[in-house]
């Protein structure tokens, strides 16, 4: 009984081994990605500032989605994207409050501050 359920799995394995190995493969995939995405969750919040460069927007369905060009203390630019109201107050050159978790950045939820003329 053995030796025939052993046969039947090798015959099927000889056939199918580049459908294993492809099921395999995105498997440990959508694995990685999954712990990537959890591990930048877990991590503790950090604040952190950056100066806004410029403003955009990008088309989609649903109208305009706003973003902001922010230059982070190591003189990287990133493009983020933003809530209408996040970015209220900010202008060019401004100062804005960052949420950083793991290697996600958010526009944090105060935006940038009032500014007093």
């Amino acid at each position: 009984m053995r030796k025939h359920a052993f046969e039947g799995l090798s015959y099927w394995i000889r056939d199918y081994w580049k459908v294993i190995l492809l099921v395999l493969g995105l498997a440990a995939f959508l694995i990685a990605i999954g712990l990537w995405a959890t591990r930048n969750h877990d991590l503790p919040p950090m604040e952190e500032e950056g100066v806004v460069v410029r403003f955009g927007a990008y088309g989609a369905d649903d109208g305009p989605r706003p973003v902001v060009l922010v230059r982070m203390t190591d003189s990287r630019v990133l493009q983020l994207g933003v809530h209408r109201g996040a970015t209220q107050y900010c202008r060019a050159g401004s100062r804005i409050g960052l949420i950083r978790r793991g290697d996600i950045v958010a526009v944090a939820p105060r935006g940038c501050a009032l500014s007093t003329p």
